[in-house]
């Protein structure tokens, strides 16, 4: 596969049937996936942030030091391949990252900080889009799981998804509750770094993916988190007495190298050395 996601150190380029696996939801301890599940029933191509995509960039600027071995390098499609697909998806791109950073402007006045708090963080933002395929389910009667649970890794996900119904989301009650594609709409997921940030204030949203509907199902995942050097540490204002910090502070960048290398197979289980 010319561009598969093995060719890349960075996770960037095309996930087969069964390449991804469901790390753990609690974000206390280490990533868990399940040794017995086959993988995700589902196929991805995954593009990174770099400054084509930035609308806040020019032509000059470069990606910062890449620490965790995460900004760049897309295995983008040659032009006689895929005619027009770069430049779309670039502005594509370009268009999430505005609302992204508009919505992350929202989270910080909602936590009684100020407006630009995160400004700063989200310069060379750790952003991924992915563009993803859940097959019908190939045997009636057996049901295979398009993605099992989990939480994301960054800050929030917007997710952009057809009208074939497959996404499911935990509640407090415990229960699985649809979430149907409303027309004109996107989805809003808080991830771990920004419940981590909260005390888990904001939850992480625990969700999957089963389509049972027996029509293909297409979405376009964005995940947006601050800039890979950002220490991520408890907010001291969502700390008390009864809630002590809920993690130690962490680099974004090694937390979603962590992740990532455990969910995807074959992956080093270790991240890069500082500087590579």
């Amino acid at each position: 596969m010319v561009y598969y996601i093995g060719r890349s150190r960075k996770f960037r380029g095309f996930m087969p049937l069964y390449s991804e696996q469901p790390t753990d939801t609690d974000l206390g301890s280490a990533p868990k996936p399940n040794p017995t599940s086959p993988g995700a029933f589902s196929e991805s191509f995954d593009i990174g942030y770099e400054v084509a995509a930035d609308p806040l960039k020019s032509q000059h600027d470069a990606l910062p030091p890449d620490t965790y071995d995460l900004y760049g390098d897309n295995q983008w499609p040659e032009e006689d391949v895929l005619p027009g697909f770069r430049e779309v998806y670039l502005r594509y791109f370009a268009e999430a990252m505005t609302l992204s950073r508009a919505l992350i402007r929202i989270f910080a006045l909602a936590l009684d900080l100020p407006e630009d708090f995160f400004d700063p963080m989200v310069k060379n933002p750790g952003a991924t889009s992915r563009m993803l395929h859940y097959p019908p389910q190939p045997v009636a009667g057996e049901v295979k799981v398009g993605l099992g649970e989990h939480t994301d890794y960054e800050c929030f996900t917007i997710l952009s998804q057809d009208r074939v119904p497959a996404l499911q989301v935990l509640n407090a009650r415990q229960e699985w509750i649809l979430a149907p594609p409303i027309p004109g709409t996107l989805v809003v997921n808080i991830s771990d770094c920004l419940s981590i940030w909260t005390n888990k204030k904001f939850k992480s949203t625990i969700h999957r993916v089963t389509n049972l509907t027996g029509q293909e199902r297409y979405t376009i995942p964005f995940f947006f988190g601050v800039d890979y050097d950002t220490t991520v540490a408890v907010l001291p204002s969502c700390i008390t007495e009864d809630s002590p910090a809920c993690k130690k502070p962490f680099k974004a960048g090694e937390w979603v190298r962590h992740q990532l290398t455990t969910a995807y197979v074959g992956y080093e289980p270790e991240p890069p050395t500082q500087g590579n």
